[in-house]
């Protein structure tokens, strides 16, 4: 994961909570397709659990504290609201009312699909969270606090190898590695490190963020304190 830091909430979304009878299940799609928009540029286009490349029509929008667990406007609160992948459930149809979806994937769910109406506390929007989270060689992630832990494995399903995730992060971080080496003035010089931690901390100039930058940047901070 990298964190995630929640802006202005759109709007439309605002002048819609306005209303007297405002619901996340009638959200208007306009207002829908705002959420989405505010979502995938705040994060980087990245899902906000497995850090996934993530569009407009490859995405969902989650709550993070469970629908379940709150009511009426409430479920519109903007700071309670990420941008996710759709881990294993492709959607059906997409209409006003909500992001209708089917499970006919064969792989197992990850990432909001898994979780559910779960409450967790492995939370993108939570540096103290991001602290705890660390990753193996082999692209496995985990952490030494059991909660979060759980979260991540379980609750997430962020080492799901249906979705080769974790081959997928290490991938990722051996061609920073090769990025760096190809450096031949300053491979592996802590100036060099950190110009490398800078552009993969950053957004790119398309708006995006680089897919799996949380363990690329893991790696590369370890690297500058051994």
């Amino acid at each position: 994961m990298i964190r995630i830091e929640k802006g202005k909430e759109p709007r439309s979304l605002t002048e819609y909570k306005m209303q007297e009878n405002a619901s996340f299940q009638d959200l208007p799609i306009n207002v829908k397709n705002d959420i989405r928009l505010h979502l995938l540029k705040e994060q980087g286009y990245l899902c906000a659990y497995c850090m996934r490349r993530i569009h407009q029509d490859s995405m969902k929008i989650e709550h993070f504290m469970p629908q379940s667990t709150i009511s009426g406007k409430e479920a519109l609160e903007y700071n309670n609201l990420l941008g996710v992948c759709w881990g294993g459930s492709k959607h059906k149809k997409r209409d006003s009312n909500c992001d209708s979806q089917k499970n006919d994937d064969p792989r197992e769910l990850t990432c909001d699909s898994k979780k559910g109406n779960t409450r967790i506390i492995a939370d993108p929007r939570d540096q103290r969270v991001i602290d705890k989270i660390e990753y193996k060689h082999d692209g496995t992630i985990y952490s030494k606090d059991d909660k979060i832990n759980a979260d991540l494995n379980v609750a997430l399903n962020l080492n799901s190898m249906d979705h080769a995730l974790p081959g997928n992060r290490r991938a990722a971080y051996r061609r920073v590695m090769k990025e760096i080496k190809s450096d031949k003035t300053n491979s592996f010089q802590d100036a060099s490190i950190r110009k490398v931690i800078c552009k993969y901390s950053s957004f790119q100039s398309n708006g995006e963020k680089y897919e799996y930058a949380g363990c690329i940047l893991y790696f590369l901070n370890r690297r500058l304190r051994d």
